[in-house]
């Protein structure tokens, strides 16, 4: 009595099995490899336009908060023009006596002009998502701010030149002062012009409360 065998499985069968199940499967395998790399994009996509969005509204923060650091200048700088332009007013007076004496109060207006706002615009990096041209301009007008603040620290070393207690000709020294006094004062309505004409490009965004 023979025995029976099981008829040899063949690899041309099994693999001509496998290939069938593969093409059964191939639009389902399409279809979620086409639903994973949707969902990756869409992902990014939200990712990045939640950065874009975040970079905006850092710039508009910088940018509101850099205007409104411009108009408290101004209105420092309107103040200390007005004081010293009669304080100017006063050493023209006092240097046209023909009498040798000179007896004047001299209270000069030290005006505090703030950086602030505009360091912490640089330093968060909000100024590379601002126009290139308006921080070019700011940069500028922040500049001119720090030429005014030079120039109104030599009035105030002028000051104290002419108030020493010493026996030297007071005359040459206040006419010092003057001098330094005019300077600073053609400074201030300088940057009192340049911020005027920035603020007008950005009327909507200054603060009126």
């Amino acid at each position: 009595m023979s025995e029976k065998t099981n008829p040899p499985v063949t690899t041309q069968a099994s693999a001509s099995s496998l290939g069938a199940r593969l093409r059964a499967k191939a639009p389902e395998l399409a279809f979620e490899m086409i639903s994973i790399g949707l969902a990756v994009m869409a992902a990014l996509a939200v990712d990045q336009w939640r950065q874009s969005r975040a970079d905006a509204d850092l710039a508009e923060t910088a940018r509101a908060g850099v205007i409104d650091e411009l108009v408290s200048n101004r209105g420092e700088l309107e103040h200390a023009l007005n004081e010293n332009t009669a304080l100017l007013a006063a050493l023209n007076e006092e240097l046209s006596n023909d009498d040798d004496s000179i007896s004047i109060n001299i209270q000069f207006e030290f005006a505090l002009v703030s950086t602030a706002a505009w360091e912490t615009a640089q330093s968060t990096g909000a100024t590379r998502h601002l126009d290139f041209d308006w921080v070019v301009d700011i940069s500028r007008l922040y500049r001119l701010e720090v030429l005014f603040e030079e120039s109104q620290a030599r009035v105030v070393e002028a000051i104290g030149d002419f108030m020493a207690p010493d026996n030297a000709d007071v005359a040459p020294r206040l006419r010092e002062l003057r001098q330094q006094l005019q300077l600073t004062i053609s400074l201030t309505r300088n940057v009192i012009d340049a911020t005027n004409e920035l603020l007008d490009r950005d009327p909507e965004l200054i603060s009126t409360g």
